[in-house]
């Protein structure tokens, strides 16, 4: 059985699979559909309850002929068109990438190139699309690549498919791209390193490898400065001595003053580094993303995020993570160079300070 199942997020352009509009009918819906199923002589049984309604139908029009599961389409299409369109959690890794993006040309014949020669990527059966965007909802030159394969899962003599896509957002004016990373549903990290690379390397003078762009504990703390006239919706995380972290859940938006200004959290705040934050990225208070400092990774597992929410917050990022290096101290990047520089056993008091000259010359 193929269960056509996806996480898809910049790329969906309204296409959903029989198993996702299913999921997505209202119990009124279902039972319709059910209750045509049984009008039909398409099956003779009822589900035992309405959460097994979406698989009983899927598996009810698996197995009809073509021209009545064309009737079955039809009758779904129908229902889902009016259900509107979902919604979906997020879950990616953020990049900052320097260079310049080449022109839309360019871009288009280095693709191409690069799908032609898909098999560089060790994946059997990947498919790779791309979509380029000279406004994007009011967002200038948008690139949008998707990288699609089947995953195949067995039970006893049962097998069951899904597709795993990895969708690539690339903002080329800001320097700025997002991978998604939704467990089970995107390729190994492995294969993921590997579209990243490559995939900037076609569309930009940018060269070596990427990894995903690390939020400073200062750029964090930048972050709740200013977004939203310093309101914080729910979520601080703190670790301590790289041992262990310490969270701090809010109930409603609260003022960051007022929380670092608590005698039990400001102690917290001023000693100790941020990994997480929780913040609101849209006027609807609902509407947050939490952002894993280390991991440059952004996640909101409330299914309430459309595309412009996300494209919104990344614009706000542009001069942030342009200037994240001055938010950095240095100090024990300094200490450590010194460190493998020079030797004390084997440095007296004048070769240490010729090497130390040498260092910062």
């Amino acid at each position: 059985m193929i269960i056509k199942e996806r996480k898809l997020f910049f790329t969906r352009n309204g296409n959903y699979s029989t198993w996702e509009m299913l999921n997505e009918l209202s119990e009124e819906y279902l039972r319709e559909l059910h209750r045509i199923a049984l009008e039909e002589f398409w099956t003779e049984t009822m589900p035992p309850d309405i959460n097994a309604y979406p698989w009983s139908l899927f598996s009810i029009q698996d197995n009809l002929d073509e021209l009545n599961k064309a009737i079955f389409s039809d009758e779904l299409t129908q229902r889902f068109s009016q259900m509107g369109e979902p919604q979906s959690d997020f879950n990616a890794h953020l990049y900052f990438f320097h260079g310049i993006s080449f022109d839309f040309d360019s871009i288009k014949l280095n693709l191409n190139k690069l799908i032609d020669e898909s098999e560089r990527f060790d994946i059997e059966g990947l498919e790779i699309e791309y979509f380029l965007y000279d406004d994007y909802n009011g967002f200038p030159n948008i690139l949008d690549i998707r990288f699609t394969s089947d995953k195949n899962h067995y039970y006893r003599i049962n097998k069951n498919q899904h597709q795993l896509n990895t969708e690539l957002r690339i903002y080329l004016d800001l320097n700025i791209a997002l991978m998604t990373n939704y467990s089970d549903y995107t390729h190994s990290s492995l294969h993921k390193n590997k579209f990243i690379d490559e995939i900037i390397s076609s569309i930009s003078s940018h060269s070596g490898s990427l990894n995903p762009k690390p939020f400073s504990d200062m750029l964090l703390r930048y972050m709740l400065a200013v977004s939203n006239n310093g309101t914080l919706p729910s979520k601080l995380k703190f670790e301590i001595d790289g041992r262990y972290k310490i969270g701090v859940d809010m109930g409603q938006p609260t003022q960051l003053k007022d929380i670092i200004n608590q005698d039990d959290l400001k102690n917290i705040y001023n000693k100790y580094e941020l990994s997480v934050i929780k913040v609101q990225i849209a006027d609807d208070e609902e509407k947050c993303l939490s952002i894993l400092g280390k991991e440059g990774k952004l996640i909101s597992r409330a299914k309430n995020l459309d595309v412009s929410d996300v494209d919104s917050f990344v614009l706000k990022l542009k001069e942030l993570l342009k200037y994240d290096y001055l938010y950095k101290d240095y100090f024990n990047d300094i200490k450590i160079l010194a460190q493998n520089r020079i030797s004390y056993a084997t440095c007296n008091a004048p070769a240490c300070q010729d090497t130390i000259l040498k260092i910062l010359r």
